[in-house]
């Protein structure tokens, strides 16, 4: 009697590694479909009120315009816009086709993009500071009451 051999049922790193980036884009896909649906069906980028919550909606059409064009400038003056996180994206894309996988690598790539973000996020705070600091007593009133009611609003949402 001859026995067959026996087959391996463990699947090739690569095979993994195609699943892994299929799920992401899957889960991309689905976040980006799910956010369409919560902003009710609004397509195109999102802007600065989509993307700093209630303390931009509680600002001005005029301000929220203001700050994002300070936002603007910096990023184009500091090369951190989107040429910056696409060009790191880029860079995970060849980090996950070498082998063996270069978990060090896909780490830095990583901490860069946090950097980026984290600068985006300060440049963010600091323009609103800025306004928040240079609005009269009653146009910090108006802010504070308009941000009290985003945050009821909110409540109201997280509570159903």
């Amino acid at each position: 009697m001859t026995q067959e051999p026996v087959k391996s049922t463990s699947c090739p790193r690569w095979v993994k590694i195609a699943l892994a980036v299929s799920l992401a884009g899957n889960l991309l896909v689905a976040g980006m479909a799910g956010g369409m649906i919560w902003q009710g069906g609004k397509s195109g980028p999102p802007r600065i009120s989509d993307a700093g919550g209630a303390y931009t909606q509680a600002l001005t059409p005029a301000d929220r315009r203001d700050i994002g064009k300070v936002i603007g400038q910096n990023f184009r003056d500091r090369q951190s816009g989107r040429a910056a996180v696409l060009a790191e994206y880029r860079g995970m894309l060849e980090v996950l086709r070498s082998e063996p996988f270069d978990r060090a690598a896909a780490e830095q790539v990583l901490k860069r993009q946090a950097q980026i973000f984290e600068h985006r996020r300060q440049v963010s705070e600091t323009a609103l500071l800025e306004r928040l600091e240079s609005m009269t007593p009653q146009e910090r009133a108006a802010f504070v009451e308009r941000l009290e009611q985003g945050v009821k609003r909110s409540e109201r949402r997280m509570s159903h």
